[in-house]
């Protein structure tokens, strides 16, 4: 599996989140929790590398992770 090459393994049941958690919802918190992990030590990285797109206020619009 991709994030558990990357430090993140998501094993049986999902215990105890997938007693109260869709499997959907446990996966994007992983996800969310690897891009915020990235973010601290410095490796994340902006997709698209130099947004183009930005939001009303003027901030660039980017997926970061």
């Amino acid at each position: 599996m991709i994030l558990a090459r990357q430090g993140l393994a998501l094993a049986g049941p999902l215990l105890p989140a997938g007693r109260h958690a869709g499997p959907d919802d446990v996966l994007d918190a992983a996800i969310a929790a690897w891009s915020a992990r990235r973010l601290a030590e410095g490796t994340g990285q902006s997709l698209p590398a130099r947004p183009v797109e930005v939001t009303r206020d003027g901030r660039p619009m980017a997926i970061w992770a």
